[in-house]
This record gives C-alpha cells, sequence and structure tokens, in this order.
C-alpha cells in the first residue's frame, strides 16, 4: 500500500500469498477492489446525434427532428446504484408505432404471475426486431478487476409491465467476459416508461438496478453509455422527436429543457438531482398548417343540437399549444341540459400545474368527483406515436357564466364499438375554459367579428368561446371532440348528457336578427403552435336553417 494511502477514484489490486510461499509456481491469490470516498452522485451528459433521418450533425438538435440519443452516465462513490428515476425534457417524445407491436419484447411470464418461466426480458429472449439501441459500459470486478461490457436495448410492450406504464425499455447484455475468469455471466434489467405531467414528458424508473451477473458475480458500476436510435421504425414512424419549442413559451420551469432525476443506492443513499441539459434550435423552420371543420347534428332555428369539431395536422408539423374557438351567435348554450351545481363536476376539478406567475396557466383535470350526468362528449385523437387512436370523455365543470370542459383520457374510458380500448399508462387531463362574447351588430352581408359591443346602445347577440391552453408538446394527426348530440361511432354509450338533455346547444330564433341570418357566420378558431409564432387562424362559415323566415 502506498505511504500516502489509496489513491481515490480507482480501482487496486490485490494479492494473497502463503507466507512460507516460494518458487515459480507460489502464483498469489489476485482480487481488485474499487476505492471511492465520495459521496454517492452521478454526472451524466445527453447529446443528439446523426442517423438516417438526420444526415448532418449540425441539424441533430434542430426542433421536431428525429436525431439518435446518446447519454452517458458515471457513477460516484463506493456506492451501488439500486433505482433510477429520470424524467425527460418537456416534449421529447417516443413511439411506440415505431416497433410494431408484434416485434416487441414482452414482459409476460410464459406459465403465468409466479410461474417458473420467466418473461423474454429476464433470459435475453427479445427479438432482435425490438431493437432500439445500444449500450456499453464499465464496471469492477472483485474477480477480474475492470471489464467493460456492451448490450442492447429492447422496446418492451405494456402488458406484463405495471398498469402505470405505457412500455419499457430492456437491458440485454449477453456474455460479460473477464481477463482472469472468462465467462462472468449476462445482465439483464428492466425501465419502466410512463407518461408524465399530464403527457408533458416521459419519465423513465428502473426499481431494481442489477449488482450480480446471472451467474451470481457481483460488479460495481463504474460508468455506461447509451444510444438510443431515434431512426427507428424509418420516416413514417421514428422513435424520437425533438421538442418543437426554442423558448419559455408558457409554464416555464427550470427543468423544462433538460433530463433529470434521481436514483437510491442500495446502502441507502440518495443522490442529489441528476442534470444534463438538452436544448433544441431552429424553430421558425418547423411547419404549422392546422385545419379546422365543424358540424352541426340539428341546424335548425329554434331547435337544440350537438356540434362535432375535426382538427386535422399535418405530419411533422409543430404541435398546437393553445386553441380558441369564437362560435357563431346564433348559437347559444343549451343550459337545460347543463343541469344544476350537482349534475356538473364540482368547480376545482381544474388544476393550475404551472407557476403561479405564468399566463396562460397549464390547467389539468380530474374527473373523481364528476358525477355521471355531467359527461357530455366525447373526444377521438389521433397521434403518429401510438397504434391506435386514444379516446377521452368530456365533462362540464361547474364555472360560470357557462361551465369549462374537461377532457379525461385513461385507459378505463369506454370506446366506440370496434374501436381498441385505451392503452394502459395513458392518463391525462385537460382543461377547456369557457366564456360568452358580445357580437357587434352586422347585416347579412356583413357578417360579424366578436368584439365589444355596448348593449345600451346596439343590438348585441352573444355566443360562445372555448379556450384550450395546456394542449402538452405531442405529435398529433387529428382531434375529433362530439359534444352533446348521439356519436354515431359509439354504439354502446350516448355522446351527450344521458341523464339529462344530450343537446348542449341550442340554435337561435328564427326572428332573432341580430343572431339568426340565413348568410350564417363564420366560427373563428385561432391555432398557437409549440414553436412560437405565427398563430394560424381559420374562419370556417356555419349556416342555420330556416333563420328569418
Amino acid at each position: 500500500v502506498p505511504v500516502a494511502g489509496l489513491t481515490v477514484p480507482a480501482q487496486h489490486t490485490y494479492e494473497v500469498r502463503a507466507v512460507n510461499a516460494t518458487g515459480p509456481d507460489a502464483t498469489p491469490a489476485k482480487g481488485f477492489i474499487w476505492v471511492d470516498d465520495r459521496a454517492f452522485n452521478a454526472t451524466a451528459t445527453v447529446t443528439p446525434q446523426t442517423n438516417s433521418l438526420v444526415l448532418n450533425a449540425a441539424d441533430a438538435n434542430d426542433a421536431g427532428k428525429h436525431p439518435n440519443v446518446s447519454a452517458t452516465l458515471n457513477t460516484e462513490g463506493a456506492d451501488d446504484p439500486q433505482t433510477v428515476d429520470i424524467v425527460f425534457p418537456d416534449g421529447m417524445m417516443g413511439s411506440l408505432k415505431s416497433v410494431p407491436k408484434a416485434n416487441r419484447c414482452s414482459a409476460v411470464d410464459p406459465d403465468g404471475p409466479g410461474g417458473p418461466l420467466k418473461a423474454p426480458w429476464e433470459t435475453g429472449a427479445c427479438p432482435a426486431a425490438s431493437a432500439i439501441g445500444t449500450f456499453s459500459g464499465t464496471a469492477t470486478s472483485p474477480t477480474d478487476g475492470l471489464v467493460s461490457a456492451s448490450g442492447t436495448l429492447h422496446l418492451v410492450d405494456a402488458p406484463g409491465l405495471p398498469l402505470q406504464y405505457a412500455a419499457g425499455i430492456a437491458l440485454d447484455i449477453d456474455t460479460i467476459t473477464g481477463p482472469i475468469s472468462g465467462d462472468l455471466g449476462d445482465i439483464f434489467a428492466i425501465g419502466n416508461l410512463a407518461i408524465n405531467d399530464q403527457g408533458r414528458n416521459l419519465r423513465l424508473k428502473v426499481d431494481s438496478v442489477p449488482r450480480f451477473t446471472t451467474t451470481n458475480k457481483r460488479f460495481h458500476v463504474n460508468s455506461v453509455s447509451l444510444t438510443v436510435n431515434g431512426d427507428t421504425g424509418g420516416a413514417t414512424n421514428p422513435l424520437i422527436t425533438n421538442p418543437h419549442f426554442c423558448g419559455a413559451i408558457f409554464g416555464s420551469r427550470p427543468d423544462q429543457k433538460r433530463f433529470y432525476g434521481t436514483g437510491t443506492s442500495y446502502e441507502g443513499n440518495t443522490t442529489p438531482k441528476v442534470i444534463a441539459p438538452y436544448v433544441v434550435d431552429n424553430c421558425p423552420a418547423i411547419g404549422f398548417n392546422p385545419t379546422i371543420s365543424y358540424s352541426l347534428s340539428n341546424p335548425q332555428a329554434e331547435a337544440t343540437t350537438g356540434m362535432t369539431a375535426d382538427v386535422n395536422i399535418p405530419f411533422d408539423h409543430s404541435p398546437i399549444r393553445g386553441l380558441t374557438v369564437k362560435l357563431p351567435p346564433f348559437i347559444a348554450p343549451g343550459f337545460p341540459s347543463f343541469g344544476v351545481t350537482a349534475d356538473q363536476c364540482p368547480n376545482g376539478s381544474q388544476t393550475n400545474v404551472s407557476p403561479p406567475s405564468t399566463t396562460p396557466q397549464y390547467l389539468s383535470f380530474d374527473p373523481t368527483n364528476c358525477p355521471p350526468q355531467a359527461r357530455v362528449g366525447l373526444m377521438k385523437i389521433t397521434t403518429p406515436l401510438l397504434d391506435n387512436p386514444l379516446f377521452g370523455d368530456v365533462y362540464l365543470i361547474n364555472a360560470s357564466p357557462i361551465p369549462y370542459l374537461g377532457i379525461d383520457i385513461n385507459p378505463n374510458v369506454v370506446v366506440p364499438a370496434g374501436q381498441q380500448p385505451n392503452p394502459q399508462g395513458v392518463t391525462i387531463g385537460l382543461v377547456g375554459t369557457t366564456t360568452t362574447l358580445q357580437y357587434l351588430p352586422a347585416t347579412v352581408s356583413d357578417p360579424p367579428e366578436p368584439g365589444f359591443c355596448n348593449p345600451d346602445i346596439e343590438t348585441c347577440a352573444q355566443a360562445i368561446q372555448a379556450t384550450f391552453t395546456s394542449l402538452p408538446d405531442v405529435g398529433l394527426n387529428g382531434v375529433n371532440m362530439v359534444l352533446g348530440g348521439i356519436n354515431t361511432n359509439r354504439v354502446s354509450v350516448q355522446a351527450g348528457n344521458p341523464i339529462l338533455d344530450p343537446n348542449i346547444l341550442v340554435i337561435a330564433a328564427a326572428g332573432d336578427a341580430a343572431a339568426c341570418q340565413n348568410a350564417g357566420f363564420n366560427a373563428i378558431a385561432t391555432f398557437n403552435p409549440w414553436r412560437g409564432t405565427p398563430t394560424a387562424v381559420r374562419n370556417n362559415l356555419l349556416q342555420p336553417i330556416g333563420c328569418n323566415q
């Protein structure tokens, strides 16, 4: 041992021999130890890399691109990590659709829970087609000293995982070779992926980091590096998508644009927060061209009606951050269908989850205390990230002057006949705030725009405005929302209020000159993109039937 003591952090070799051993056959027993007196911690770096979809390194961190992502983690201290909890940057999403369901690795035990047979990820039997990246690392073995290992990352399907997780990532290191012992065994591990913060980001949790190989050989992790192949799935279904915002749009918080997490050790210690920045740029290059259309189930004057709205977004365009829809003045709230306060979700079912000073607010919805009659609609979301559409129930939240809209997406939502159930691990609550507008007076040839109207000196028409400000940075193909009416695609469950009047809207009276005109009015939709600016405004003419006759 050096007079100054053992150097740290470092690997040291020790030898054990009999005191009377002599000659060439007196080979000592040799062992290795890793000495590190630092506190349990880790340092991390994460960088985007080129691949078949991102050919230029300068483009790898462009907003909305699909690069490979490489990460390196160096451990500190003599503790062995037991759990890892990592939150991804907001808007960095992974696609289940990039690996077809039939090709994913399975977490299901072949003979059922508790049986002697293990799931494929536990035995290194994941199919090659489920591979999404590579792994390498270094560790100290008590018998072989510093050893290196490499392996493959696989996408694991959700069945067999705890219900709060949407997917998993399995690590397969097949045969670790030591310079002294030869085959030291294999390492198999799994991390579970959850949809986090109302769809804003992903969260990876590993509950049991191995510290023994499959042949019960001990090791201490020094460093790990992995690369996730963002071009898995090709140009139509890429695995990784960079965030679409280059600055703090709203709901700003320090961890919005970086990986962060913590870990615990088998010795009972917890790391401080480990941080790895991940900043994207070139947001103006992202396209943004959403479209919207509407239909009324019964546009007849003085009748109640339901409404369907369809939003479509081109592939690889910026997702929608916020949406405001101003309905024409001939469409009014159907107050009888709202019931009384007890028929609606209680005020407070919507929660502001953004910093207190943030404008606009980032609202989430919790339907726990909603009565059944508060459900008045259905939303369908198609995304390039999932195999099948998502469905969410639409509820009325008690608010003044008219109820807010709460969207509840969870695995137990009853989906239309013939549709696949919502996947496990996807639970999102969105809120649409509502208000009423005073329309300026107008003639038939000059349809009005909503704005200030003085009812003391002008004939004003009142109309509805709905605003969503809390949509996550997630790629979408389309959104279909049915409010009231009968949704023919949902045979087993009526879209409108099943207890009160299913039609939550009313068409103005035929003789109402300010609100009911044969020429119709524009429904005005204003879309805000995650890329920043500019907004997109879409005007769609809606015409009532039987007005002013």
